[in-house]
């Protein structure tokens, strides 16, 4: 399912400062005909400035900034990260790569031991 996320399901807003998460189905939903007009789930994820290195908008905003073209126009949201960082901070972090299926199960799981 993690490898289904795209840049798009992310809208940014300025005012308020937040994000709108807009799900893409579930693979809690069996797809029958009790599901068929079922709305996506929508989530707002608002900014918390006095807590910046720990707020989802501030690091949302930082890895969209790394993330090179590729990621927006093939709507692909993990890529994989360069071998080395790049010279300049500007630069994007990210080779335009997607993520690995088994990569990404395997840094979830790690993730969710934490």
């Amino acid at each position: 399912e993690q490898r289904n996320l795209k840049v798009s399901q992310f809208i940014r807003s300025r005012d308020p400062d937040m994000y709108t998460y807009v799900e893409n189905g579930s693979k809690n939903r069996t797809g029958g005909l009790a599901q068929l007009n079922l709305e996506n789930k929508i989530v707002q994820i608002h900014s918390v400035p006095e807590n910046k290195p720990r707020c989802l908008v501030f690091l949302l905003d930082l890895y969209f900034s790394k993330l090179p073209g590729y990621a927006f126009e093939s709507d692909t949201f993990y890529l994989r990260p360069k071998a080395k960082p790049p010279a300049c901070p500007s630069m994007p972090w990210f080779d335009p790569v997607p993520v690995g299926k088994n990569k990404l199960f395997t840094v979830m799981k790690e993730l969710s031991m934490e």
